[in-house]
């Protein structure tokens, strides 16, 4: 009787929604691989570095090179 107001006033379609996912942000990968940190201190350095700083970091994973032709 408690759980009827809940049963009869959200629509069927609306019951259930999509799981939420963990967004994968670049930068914090890129500051993971580049100073061997863990999500958390990532997370903390990735407020801390500037914009100038991140770029330089980025520059030093890229990778150049050609594309394999058949």
């Amino acid at each position: 009787m408690q759980n009827d107001y809940l049963l009869y006033s959200i629509r069927k379609k609306k019951r259930f929604s999509k799981w939420a996912k963990s967004e994968k942000l670049e930068r914090i990968e890129t500051i993971k691989q580049y100073f061997n940190y863990s999500n958390q201190k990532a997370k903390d350095a990735s407020d801390i570095i500037s914009d100038n700083q991140y770029n330089e970091i980025k520059q030093a994973f890229e990778q150049g090179g050609t594309t394999k032709s058949k």
